[in-house]
Protein backbone atom coordinates (compact mmCIF):
# COMPACT_ATOMS: atom_id res chain seq x y z
CA UNK A 1 0.00 0.00 0.00
CA UNK A 2 1.25 3.42 -0.94
CA UNK A 3 1.70 5.62 2.13
CA UNK A 4 -0.02 9.06 2.01
CA UNK A 5 2.62 12.08 1.13
CA UNK A 6 3.23 14.03 4.46
CA UNK A 7 5.38 17.19 5.10
CA UNK A 8 7.16 18.57 7.58
CA UNK A 9 7.59 21.96 8.97
CA UNK A 10 11.33 22.63 10.79
CA UNK A 11 11.55 25.71 13.57
CA UNK A 12 14.55 27.21 14.33
CA UNK A 13 15.63 27.97 18.22
CA UNK A 14 13.83 31.45 18.24
CA UNK A 15 10.38 29.38 16.88
CA UNK A 16 10.40 31.23 13.41
CA UNK A 17 9.99 28.41 10.44
CA UNK A 18 13.00 28.04 8.41
CA UNK A 19 12.19 24.93 6.06
CA UNK A 20 8.96 23.49 4.92
CA UNK A 21 9.88 19.70 4.08
CA UNK A 22 7.72 17.61 1.87
CA UNK A 23 7.84 14.27 0.40
CA UNK A 24 8.29 14.06 -3.34
CA UNK A 25 5.66 16.94 -4.16
CA UNK A 26 6.69 19.21 -6.61
CA UNK A 27 3.98 21.06 -7.45
CA UNK A 28 3.81 22.85 -3.73
CA UNK A 29 7.20 23.86 -4.04
CA UNK A 30 5.94 27.68 -4.48
CA UNK A 31 3.64 27.45 -1.98
CA UNK A 32 6.21 26.73 0.60
CA UNK A 33 7.15 31.03 1.18
CA UNK A 34 3.73 31.44 1.56
CA UNK A 35 3.71 29.09 4.13
CA UNK A 36 6.02 29.85 5.94
CA UNK A 37 4.89 33.76 5.91
CA UNK A 38 1.30 32.10 7.47
CA UNK A 39 2.89 30.13 10.14
CA UNK A 40 5.28 33.22 11.48
CA UNK A 41 1.70 34.97 11.13
CA UNK A 42 0.08 33.01 13.13
CA UNK A 43 3.27 33.10 15.87
CA UNK A 44 2.70 36.84 15.53
CA UNK A 45 -0.93 37.30 16.28
CA UNK A 46 0.07 34.55 19.43
CA UNK A 47 1.79 37.35 20.81
CA UNK A 48 -0.09 40.17 20.01
CA UNK A 49 -3.42 40.03 20.46
CA UNK A 50 -5.69 37.96 23.36
CA UNK A 51 -7.39 35.63 20.60
CA UNK A 52 -7.90 32.24 21.82
CA UNK A 53 -5.48 29.60 19.51
CA UNK A 54 -8.89 28.43 17.75
CA UNK A 55 -9.65 32.59 16.53
CA UNK A 56 -6.11 32.33 15.80
CA UNK A 57 -6.31 30.00 13.13
CA UNK A 58 -9.81 30.50 11.98
CA UNK A 59 -8.50 34.28 11.06
CA UNK A 60 -5.26 33.55 9.95
CA UNK A 61 -6.08 30.49 7.59
CA UNK A 62 -9.62 31.11 6.53
CA UNK A 63 -8.33 32.49 3.50
CA UNK A 64 -5.55 30.47 2.73
CA UNK A 65 -5.06 29.21 -0.74
CA UNK A 66 -5.32 24.85 -0.89
CA UNK A 67 -1.77 25.09 -2.08
CA UNK A 68 -0.26 26.51 1.22
CA UNK A 69 -3.42 25.48 3.85
CA UNK A 70 -2.49 21.87 2.65
CA UNK A 71 1.70 22.19 3.91
CA UNK A 72 0.19 23.56 6.94
CA UNK A 73 1.08 21.39 10.19
CA UNK A 74 -2.24 19.43 12.03
CA UNK A 75 -4.80 21.73 13.52
CA UNK A 76 -3.67 20.26 17.18
CA UNK A 77 -0.12 21.02 16.12
CA UNK A 78 -0.98 24.78 15.29
CA UNK A 79 -2.52 24.96 18.63
CA UNK A 80 0.82 23.72 20.78
CA UNK A 81 2.77 25.98 19.02
CA UNK A 82 0.56 29.11 19.79
CA UNK A 83 0.04 28.40 23.18
CA UNK A 84 3.68 27.89 23.60
CA UNK A 85 4.35 31.34 21.79
CA UNK A 86 1.97 32.31 24.33
CA UNK A 87 3.34 31.34 27.46
CA UNK A 88 7.12 32.95 26.48
CA UNK A 89 5.36 35.95 25.69
CA UNK A 90 3.80 36.10 29.60
CA UNK A 91 0.26 35.56 28.13
CA UNK A 92 -1.49 33.46 31.33
CA UNK A 93 -1.80 29.40 31.00
CA UNK A 94 -5.60 28.29 31.36
CA UNK A 95 -7.11 27.11 34.33
CA UNK A 96 -8.38 23.68 35.84
CA UNK A 97 -9.93 25.67 39.12
CA UNK A 98 -10.62 28.89 40.24
CA UNK A 99 -8.73 29.20 42.62
CA UNK A 100 -5.64 29.57 40.27
CA UNK A 101 -7.10 32.15 38.52
CA UNK A 102 -4.28 35.38 38.90
CA UNK A 103 -5.77 38.36 36.88
CA UNK A 104 -2.31 39.84 35.16
CA UNK A 105 -2.27 43.61 35.57
CA UNK A 106 -2.99 44.12 31.42
CA UNK A 107 -6.47 42.87 32.35
CA UNK A 108 -6.97 44.73 35.31
CA UNK A 109 -6.61 48.66 33.52
CA UNK A 110 -8.56 49.98 31.06
CA UNK A 111 -7.31 52.74 28.43
CA UNK A 112 -9.37 55.69 28.19
CA UNK A 113 -8.66 58.59 26.81
CA UNK A 114 -5.07 57.28 26.13
CA UNK A 115 -4.79 56.85 30.06
CA UNK A 116 -4.98 53.87 32.22
CA UNK A 117 -7.48 53.41 34.59
CA UNK A 118 -8.96 50.74 37.07
CA UNK A 119 -11.23 48.07 35.75
CA UNK A 120 -10.72 45.27 37.87
CA UNK A 121 -12.81 46.82 41.42
CA UNK A 122 -13.59 43.75 42.83
CA UNK A 123 -11.79 40.15 43.25
CA UNK A 124 -13.29 37.75 45.71
CA UNK A 125 -10.41 35.55 46.08
CA UNK A 126 -9.11 36.27 49.76
CA UNK A 127 -13.17 36.18 51.26
CA UNK A 128 -14.63 33.52 52.53
CA UNK A 129 -17.22 33.08 49.75
CA UNK A 130 -17.98 30.14 47.47
CA UNK A 131 -16.44 29.99 43.96
CA UNK A 132 -15.17 33.21 42.48
CA UNK A 133 -16.28 36.26 42.15
CA UNK A 134 -15.16 39.56 39.77
CA UNK A 135 -16.66 42.64 39.41
CA UNK A 136 -15.38 45.20 36.40
CA UNK A 137 -16.06 48.45 35.89
CA UNK A 138 -15.06 52.04 35.62
CA UNK A 139 -15.27 55.43 37.72
CA UNK A 140 -17.42 57.09 35.17
CA UNK A 141 -19.38 54.25 35.04
CA UNK A 142 -19.97 53.95 38.89
CA UNK A 143 -21.02 57.69 39.09
CA UNK A 144 -23.45 57.08 36.42
CA UNK A 145 -24.86 54.03 38.09
CA UNK A 146 -25.22 56.45 41.44
CA UNK A 147 -27.26 58.84 39.47
CA UNK A 148 -29.15 56.76 37.84
CA UNK A 149 -32.89 55.97 39.40
CA UNK A 150 -33.82 53.16 36.92
CA UNK A 151 -31.60 50.50 36.60
CA UNK A 152 -31.55 47.25 34.17
CA UNK A 153 -30.21 43.54 34.86
CA UNK A 154 -29.76 40.56 33.38
CA UNK A 155 -27.36 37.42 33.31
CA UNK A 156 -25.90 35.20 30.82
CA UNK A 157 -24.58 31.76 30.81
CA UNK A 158 -23.75 30.67 27.26
CA UNK A 159 -21.32 33.47 27.36
CA UNK A 160 -19.89 32.59 30.94
CA UNK A 161 -16.28 31.72 30.69
CA UNK A 162 -15.46 28.31 31.95
CA UNK A 163 -15.07 27.58 35.44
CA UNK A 164 -17.71 30.32 36.02
CA UNK A 165 -21.27 30.14 36.15
CA UNK A 166 -22.75 33.56 34.99
CA UNK A 167 -21.58 37.15 33.63
CA UNK A 168 -24.33 39.44 34.98
CA UNK A 169 -24.44 43.04 33.81
CA UNK A 170 -26.04 46.09 34.87
CA UNK A 171 -27.58 48.47 32.63
CA UNK A 172 -29.39 52.45 33.66
CA UNK A 173 -30.65 54.65 30.91
CA UNK A 174 -28.71 58.20 30.51
CA UNK A 175 -29.67 60.71 27.84
CA UNK A 176 -32.40 58.21 26.65
CA UNK A 177 -29.52 55.90 26.07
CA UNK A 178 -28.86 52.53 27.96
CA UNK A 179 -25.31 51.47 28.94
CA UNK A 180 -23.67 48.82 31.01
CA UNK A 181 -22.68 49.91 34.20
CA UNK A 182 -21.46 47.71 37.81
CA UNK A 183 -22.48 47.48 41.34
CA UNK A 184 -23.66 48.60 44.98
CA UNK A 185 -20.32 47.29 46.87
CA UNK A 186 -17.81 50.00 44.80
CA UNK A 187 -19.86 52.82 45.02
CA UNK A 188 -22.21 53.25 48.49
CA UNK A 189 -24.28 55.91 47.80
CA UNK A 190 -26.87 54.28 45.68
CA UNK A 191 -30.08 54.54 45.64
CA UNK A 192 -31.99 53.36 42.54
CA UNK A 193 -36.17 53.90 42.69
CA UNK A 194 -36.92 50.96 40.16
CA UNK A 195 -35.05 48.23 38.52
CA UNK A 196 -36.14 45.52 35.34
CA UNK A 197 -34.61 42.49 35.45
CA UNK A 198 -35.62 39.09 34.40
CA UNK A 199 -37.10 36.59 36.80
CA UNK A 200 -34.43 34.62 38.36
CA UNK A 201 -35.27 34.34 41.94
CA UNK A 202 -31.86 34.16 43.04
CA UNK A 203 -31.08 37.70 41.53
CA UNK A 204 -34.34 39.35 42.62
CA UNK A 205 -33.68 37.97 46.20
CA UNK A 206 -30.40 39.71 45.97
CA UNK A 207 -31.64 42.96 45.21
CA UNK A 208 -34.28 42.64 47.75
CA UNK A 209 -31.75 42.23 50.68
CA UNK A 210 -30.01 44.95 49.00
CA UNK A 211 -32.35 47.78 48.25
CA UNK A 212 -35.68 46.69 49.91
CA UNK A 213 -37.43 49.66 48.78
CA UNK A 214 -37.01 48.92 45.30
CA UNK A 215 -40.23 48.72 42.70
CA UNK A 216 -39.10 45.75 40.25
CA UNK A 217 -40.36 44.94 37.12
CA UNK A 218 -40.06 41.44 35.58
CA UNK A 219 -39.14 41.99 31.74
CA UNK A 220 -41.92 41.57 28.83
CA UNK A 221 -39.70 39.42 26.59
CA UNK A 222 -38.55 37.13 29.64
CA UNK A 223 -42.16 36.71 30.67
CA UNK A 224 -43.09 35.79 26.56
CA UNK A 225 -40.47 33.58 26.32
CA UNK A 226 -41.31 31.40 29.53
CA UNK A 227 -44.78 31.14 27.46
CA UNK A 228 -42.88 29.69 24.77
CA UNK A 229 -40.80 27.50 26.35
CA UNK A 230 -43.68 26.06 27.93
CA UNK A 231 -45.30 25.77 24.13
CA UNK A 232 -42.80 23.73 22.96
CA UNK A 233 -42.03 21.70 25.95
CA UNK A 234 -45.81 20.17 25.44
CA UNK A 235 -45.44 19.62 22.12
CA UNK A 236 -47.84 22.44 20.70
CA UNK A 237 -44.23 24.45 18.29
CA UNK A 238 -45.53 22.91 15.23
CA UNK A 239 -49.19 23.68 16.20
CA UNK A 240 -49.06 27.27 17.14
CA UNK A 241 -46.31 28.11 13.78
CA UNK A 242 -49.30 26.18 11.14
CA UNK A 243 -52.16 27.58 12.92
CA UNK A 244 -52.48 31.20 12.88
CA UNK A 245 -55.53 30.76 15.25
CA UNK A 246 -53.98 28.74 17.61
CA UNK A 247 -51.21 31.06 17.80
CA UNK A 248 -53.36 34.35 18.49
CA UNK A 249 -54.99 32.78 21.57
CA UNK A 250 -51.59 31.70 22.46
CA UNK A 251 -50.32 35.24 22.18
CA UNK A 252 -53.03 36.83 24.39
CA UNK A 253 -51.85 34.96 27.33
CA UNK A 254 -48.97 36.74 28.28
CA UNK A 255 -50.68 39.92 26.62
CA UNK A 256 -51.97 39.91 30.31
CA UNK A 257 -48.92 42.11 31.54
CA UNK A 258 -51.24 44.93 29.71
CA UNK A 259 -53.89 44.71 31.47
CA UNK A 260 -54.75 47.31 34.50
CA UNK A 261 -52.99 45.63 37.07
CA UNK A 262 -56.12 44.93 39.35
CA UNK A 263 -58.30 42.97 36.77
CA UNK A 264 -56.07 40.74 35.49
CA UNK A 265 -56.95 37.93 37.26
CA UNK A 266 -60.76 38.60 36.00
CA UNK A 267 -59.41 38.89 32.60
CA UNK A 268 -57.67 35.58 32.65
CA UNK A 269 -61.10 33.82 33.48
CA UNK A 270 -62.95 35.85 30.89
CA UNK A 271 -60.15 34.87 28.40
CA UNK A 272 -60.61 30.71 29.38
CA UNK A 273 -64.41 31.19 29.68
CA UNK A 274 -64.36 32.34 26.15
CA UNK A 275 -66.70 30.24 23.75
CA UNK A 276 -64.14 31.08 21.29
CA UNK A 277 -61.84 29.96 23.34
CA UNK A 278 -59.91 26.80 22.21
CA UNK A 279 -59.01 23.69 24.57
CA UNK A 280 -55.77 22.78 23.16
CA UNK A 281 -54.71 25.78 24.67
CA UNK A 282 -55.56 25.52 27.95
CA UNK A 283 -52.43 23.59 29.35
CA UNK A 284 -50.43 27.18 28.31
CA UNK A 285 -53.44 28.98 30.28
CA UNK A 286 -53.22 26.61 33.48
CA UNK A 287 -49.37 27.45 33.32
CA UNK A 288 -49.69 30.90 32.91
CA UNK A 289 -52.15 31.29 36.40
CA UNK A 290 -50.16 28.49 38.48
CA UNK A 291 -46.58 30.25 37.79
CA UNK A 292 -47.77 34.44 36.90
CA UNK A 293 -51.44 34.77 39.10
CA UNK A 294 -52.46 31.97 41.48
CA UNK A 295 -54.82 28.78 41.14
CA UNK A 296 -58.22 29.64 41.94
CA UNK A 297 -59.06 28.67 45.55
CA UNK A 298 -62.73 28.66 47.19
CA UNK A 299 -61.40 31.86 48.47
CA UNK A 300 -59.21 33.72 46.84
CA UNK A 301 -56.37 32.58 45.01
CA UNK A 302 -52.97 30.52 45.57
CA UNK A 303 -49.71 32.42 46.17
CA UNK A 304 -48.02 32.20 42.73
CA UNK A 305 -44.20 32.33 42.36
CA UNK A 306 -43.91 35.57 40.77
CA UNK A 307 -46.98 38.04 41.89
CA UNK A 308 -48.48 40.57 39.39
CA UNK A 309 -47.02 43.30 40.50
CA UNK A 310 -43.66 41.89 39.16
CA UNK A 311 -44.41 41.71 35.61
CA UNK A 312 -47.74 44.21 34.98
CA UNK A 313 -46.48 46.33 32.55
CA UNK A 314 -49.67 48.06 31.56
CA UNK A 315 -48.97 51.69 33.70
CA UNK A 316 -45.15 51.28 32.63
CA UNK A 317 -47.23 51.52 28.69
CA UNK A 318 -49.14 54.70 29.60
CA UNK A 319 -45.91 56.23 31.08
CA UNK A 320 -43.76 55.60 27.60
CA UNK A 321 -41.62 53.44 29.99
CA UNK A 322 -39.14 50.28 29.03
CA UNK A 323 -41.25 46.92 29.22
CA UNK A 324 -38.39 44.67 28.50
CA UNK A 325 -34.45 44.05 29.03
CA UNK A 326 -34.16 44.22 25.49
CA UNK A 327 -31.43 46.32 25.05
CA UNK A 328 -29.62 44.26 27.36
CA UNK A 329 -30.18 41.58 25.83
CA UNK A 330 -28.52 43.02 22.58
CA UNK A 331 -25.27 43.97 24.61
CA UNK A 332 -25.16 40.23 26.16
CA UNK A 333 -25.17 39.05 21.98
CA UNK A 334 -22.68 41.19 21.08
CA UNK A 335 -20.43 40.47 23.94
CA UNK A 336 -21.05 37.05 22.06
CA UNK A 337 -20.22 37.81 19.43
CA UNK A 338 -17.16 39.43 20.29
CA UNK A 339 -15.70 36.49 22.12
CA UNK A 340 -16.21 34.52 19.26
CA UNK A 341 -17.64 31.32 21.07
CA UNK A 342 -19.23 30.18 23.73
CA UNK A 343 -17.90 29.21 27.25
CA UNK A 344 -14.41 31.09 26.20
CA UNK A 345 -11.70 31.16 28.93
CA UNK A 346 -11.73 33.67 31.52
CA UNK A 347 -8.75 35.39 29.77
CA UNK A 348 -10.56 35.76 26.35
CA UNK A 349 -14.00 36.26 28.40
CA UNK A 350 -12.10 39.19 30.26
CA UNK A 351 -10.35 40.56 26.74
CA UNK A 352 -13.65 40.80 25.38
CA UNK A 353 -15.39 42.96 28.07
CA UNK A 354 -12.19 45.39 27.64
CA UNK A 355 -12.93 45.54 24.29
CA UNK A 356 -16.54 46.29 24.27
CA UNK A 357 -15.94 48.49 27.00
CA UNK A 358 -13.58 50.72 25.47
CA UNK A 359 -16.17 52.03 23.36
CA UNK A 360 -18.46 53.45 25.68
CA UNK A 361 -16.89 56.66 26.95
CA UNK A 362 -17.35 58.17 22.92
CA UNK A 363 -20.70 56.95 23.07
CA UNK A 364 -21.51 58.76 26.07
CA UNK A 365 -19.65 61.78 24.51
CA UNK A 366 -21.61 61.61 21.81
CA UNK A 367 -24.75 61.60 23.67
CA UNK A 368 -23.34 64.35 25.39
CA UNK A 369 -22.31 66.27 23.25
CA UNK A 370 -25.11 66.36 20.68
CA UNK A 371 -27.82 66.22 23.82
CA UNK A 372 -30.03 63.88 21.50
CA UNK A 373 -31.53 60.60 22.28
CA UNK A 374 -30.50 57.71 20.50
CA UNK A 375 -32.90 56.34 17.97
CA UNK A 376 -35.11 53.56 18.18
CA UNK A 377 -35.83 51.17 14.73
CA UNK A 378 -38.88 52.63 13.16
CA UNK A 379 -40.62 48.97 13.59
CA UNK A 380 -39.90 49.38 17.40
CA UNK A 381 -41.32 52.54 17.69
CA UNK A 382 -44.56 52.11 15.28
CA UNK A 383 -45.22 49.20 17.61
CA UNK A 384 -45.07 50.92 20.61
CA UNK A 385 -47.04 53.74 19.38
CA UNK A 386 -49.87 51.20 18.43
CA UNK A 387 -49.52 49.55 22.00
CA UNK A 388 -49.53 52.60 23.95
CA UNK A 389 -52.73 53.47 21.40
CA UNK A 390 -54.42 50.54 22.51
CA UNK A 391 -53.82 50.43 26.40
CA UNK A 392 -55.21 54.11 26.62
CA UNK A 393 -58.51 52.83 25.16
CA UNK A 394 -58.33 49.68 27.41
CA UNK A 395 -61.61 51.03 29.32
CA UNK A 396 -63.76 51.01 26.58
CA UNK A 397 -63.07 47.53 25.23
CA UNK A 398 -64.31 44.24 25.94
CA UNK A 399 -61.17 42.29 27.27
CA UNK A 400 -60.75 39.35 24.64
CA UNK A 401 -60.88 42.39 21.93
CA UNK A 402 -58.12 44.09 23.89
CA UNK A 403 -56.08 41.51 24.34
CA UNK A 404 -56.39 40.56 20.55
CA UNK A 405 -55.81 44.01 19.34
CA UNK A 406 -52.26 43.99 21.42
CA UNK A 407 -51.35 40.73 20.99
CA UNK A 408 -51.14 41.38 17.13
CA UNK A 409 -48.09 43.61 17.48
CA UNK A 410 -45.64 40.72 19.05
CA UNK A 411 -44.39 37.18 18.32
CA UNK A 412 -42.24 35.00 20.60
Amino acid sequence: MKRDQVAKVEFGRDDNVVKVVTKHNHPAQAARPATIRLINEVKERATTTRESPQQIIGNVVAGAHANVSSLLPKKNSMKKLIRRAKQEQGAPALLRNVEELEIPESYQQIMIDGEAEQFLFYDSEHELLPGRILIFSTRSNLHILAESKEWFADGTFSTAPTLFEQVYTMHVVKYNAVFPVELKRLQPVLRPTQLMTDFEQAALSAFNMEFPGITKTGCFFHLQQSVWRKVQSVGLKCRYESDREFARWIKMIPVLALISEGNVSNALDELVENEEFLEETRPIANYFEDVYIGRRLRRGRQIPAFPTLLWNVYQRTLNDQHRTNNHVEGWHRGFQQTCQLLFPNIYISVYSVLERTTGYPQLRNCAINLWQSWKCKKQEICISTRVKRIAEDYQTKNVINYLRGIAFNFEF
